[in-house]
């Protein structure tokens, strides 16, 4: 289960900010290729919420997406990941 503030947006149209917020429930499988890299997919559910001063709207649909991870040390990692959410509307 994951929450991700995805931002404020300034609108040239009227002056208006727009603000993304994604709540989703997905599964990650991953695939160690050796002791420091793997690979991972991620598939799941996504409700996307996006609003503004003068309008909200509510997308949800299929996520889905697929990383890499590098362990530089045992404790620390650098990870990729590419999510996308199939809108339903």
């Amino acid at each position: 289960v994951a929450y991700r503030k995805l931002g404020t947006f300034d609108y040239d149209a009227g002056n208006e900010s727009i603000k993304l917020n994604m709540t989703q429930v997905s599964a990650v499988v991953s695939l160690p290729l050796n002791d420091q890299f793997k690979v991972f997919g991620r598939v799941g559910y996504g409700f996307l919420n996006v609003s503004g001063a003068s309008s909200y709207n509510v997308d949800n649909g299929l996520i889905y997406g697929a990383g890499a991870q590098f362990n530089v040390t045992k404790n620390v990692g650098i990870r990729g990941e590419f999510t996308r959410i199939d809108r339903k509307s």
